[in-house]
This record gives C-alpha cells, structure tokens and sequence, in this order.
C-alpha cells in the first residue's frame, strides 16, 4: 500500500510539471504572433479615387512596420496617375468636428505619400512612403514617366539632404517681402512635422517701391512629395518640397507630386486677399499675398546670407537685424546648389 500511494502522487506531480512546461510554450507563440493592423478610418479628401484604389492606400497606412502619429482620420489631398501606378496623398487629421468641414492648418496631423501600382488581376497593392515596398513601387515606374532623379527625391530611404546653409529667400533678388507680425511661430499643422516652424511673407506687389511681386520661388532644389490639391470651387494650395512647406499657393497644373525644381525656378503664384479654403486661409488687405513658408525647427534656420534665430524671431546678417513687421530684402549671392546623396544600393 505504501508504495501505491506514493506512485499516485509522483504521477500527478509528473502530470502538473507537464503542464506548466506546456503553458510558456503557448504564451510564447501568442507573442511571436504579429500584432492586428491599426484601424484606419478614411473621411473624403479633396480628390475621389475608386474605391479599389483606396482600399489599398488605407492598407497602406496600416501597415505596422510605419510608426505613424495617431490620428483621427486620413484623407487623400491628390492624386498623380502614372500608367498602371499612382502618387497618392495623404493627410492625417485631428481635432475633427461634426459642424465644420476639415482643413489643413487646423486639423492636418501628418502628410505623407502612398505609391500604389495595379496587380495583373487588376487590384491595386500599395505601399507607404519610407518602407522598402514603397521604395520598389517607385522604382518599377518607367522612366519615361518618372525620372530617376525624381524618383530619389521622392523617397525618403534614398533622398538627398542639403546643407542646412544652402537656402535662399522665395521670392525674387533685389526685392523685398515684409516679415509678418507672428515672427517665427509654429508651422500651423498641429503635429504636422515635430518641431518645425514657419514665418509669414507678404508683399502688396509694388515693385515700384521694391515690394517683392507676386512671383514665388524655390528656395533650395528639390521634388515635390506632398500636394494639397483644392476642392472644386477652391483656388489655393499647398507642397512640400524636400525639407520646406508652401502654403496659399495658387492651384497649378504644373505644381505636381514627382515635378523636380532647381533653386530660384519659378513655382507660381501666391493667393491674394481674404479667402478661407480647405487647403489654407488668410486675412489679409485686397492685393496683399504672402506664402507661409515652414522649415525645421533647427536654429538657427540659414536662408539667402541670413541667419533666423528661432527664440527671438530676429533675422541677423553680420551687424544687421530684421525683427518682425519690417521688410526684407533678397540680394543676390545665394549659397552654391549642392546636393549630397547618400550611398544607395544599385541594382
């Protein structure tokens, strides 16, 4: 007898050890499992694509390997068809409410870009700007369409950087543009882009007395990766141009996601007057224009021989200061046009 009750228990030990052993085992393939894809909740945009289309920009931006803000809603803002593949953007937005309509500087959260490319079965598969699958979409677009230079500014694995010191003022040489009241402020997009800044210019357009007309320009070379194309009935928009935001442009055609500028090249130009549109507002006199134009927050910002000092919103050139709501003029001798491209693995 003594030896079957001890049996009983050393089985049932055997019986529990099994068991524990087994438990890690399940708690460990519950953790390598991948996490579920985030919910991503699309709110009509400014451009209606099928909705083939964006179900795969929202697959898009839904993928886990992209660590995106959070955000209440996206929004496509343009579409660039490019044969069987796309250039999609996209804003993320927040501070949504149901009894007024969404617009840019208020609600824009995040901006990005999406390539989608059409399957062979005709469904779309996408990927989002700054993955390797973005990446292989772009670089599958023929060349004829996209050029190789654009298709380097375009992704962010691959674009060039710029000397922080090789800007220069937008606006025309010789002339003047007057520096807002707001001096350096935020760049409008609550959480747009951590930690970049902006300031306004304006001009009434009086080149006669050396006022800046309405003519806007590249500061610094580059693609653009970003476009807030306008509503129907909407006349003003907005694009990113690699490390810089222009805001209350007028709508062009030539103003278009993949388009590569050199320095100074002629981008169009601004809005003018008071107007209220869902990719940017301003109040201002009738014949008055000004371009909000954001950059990172990296003081000093360096543009056209001067130096911004981002905490006491003074521009300073060697015993020179312009504060806020004085004019400022663009001479020439810009920095050289350099580019630096990184290493990239060619194919």
């Amino acid at each position: 007898m003594r030896r079957q009750v001890g049996v009983i228990p050393k089985l049932a030990q055997i019986a529990v050890a099994a068991v524990l052993l087994a438990l890690p085992a399940v708690a460990i393939a519950a953790d390598d499992s991948p996490p579920a894809p985030p919910s991503v909740r699309m709110v009509p945009g400014t451009i209606a694509i099928d909705s083939a289309a964006e179900e795969a920009v929202r697959e898009a931006l839904g993928d886990v390997e992209v660590a995106l803000p959070p955000v209440e809603a996206y929004a496509i803002t343009d579409v660039r068809f490019l044969g069987d593949h796309a250039l999609v953007s996209v804003i993320g937005l927040s501070g949504l409410t149901p009894d007024r309509p969404w617009n840019l500087p208020d609600n824009g959260a995040w901006f990005g870009l999406v390539a989608i490319a059409r399957l062979a079965d005709g469904r779309w598969t996408g990927a989002l700007e700054g993955t390797p699958d973005f990446t292989a979409i772009v670089e599958r677009i023929p060349e004829h369409i996209l050029d190789a230079s654009a298709k380097l500014g375009l992704d962010p694995l691959r674009r060039p950087s710029l000397p922080a010191s090789a800007y220069r003022f937008p606006w025309p040489d010789g002339t003047n543009m007057y520096y807002g009241s707001l001096g350096v402020h935020s760049n409008g997009f609550p959480s747009l882009v951590s930690g970049w800044m902006a300031v306004d210019m304006l001009s009434d357009g009086n080149t006669a007395a050396g006022h800046a007309p309405n003519q806007l320009l590249a500061s610094a070379a580059g693609t653009i990766t970003y476009r807030c194309a306008p509503r129907v009935g909407e006349t003003s928009t907005a694009i990113k141009i690699g490390t810089q935001m222009y805001t209350h442009l007028l709508y062009s055609a030539n103003l278009y996601v993949g388009r590569t500028v050199t320095q100074g090249e002629t981008l169009g130009q601004l809005k003018s007057g008071t107007f209220s549109e869902v990719c940017g507002y301003a109040s201002q006199g009738a014949g008055w224009f000004h371009v909000h134009w954001g950059f990172p927050g990296t003081s000093p910002f360096e543009a056209g021989g001067w130096s911004l000092n981002l905490s006491d919103s003074v521009w300073r050139r060697g015993n020179e200061s312009r504060s806020a709501n004085t004019w400022l003029r663009a001479d020439p001798g810009v920095p050289a046009r350099v580019y630096y491209f990184p290493r990239v693995m060619r194919r």
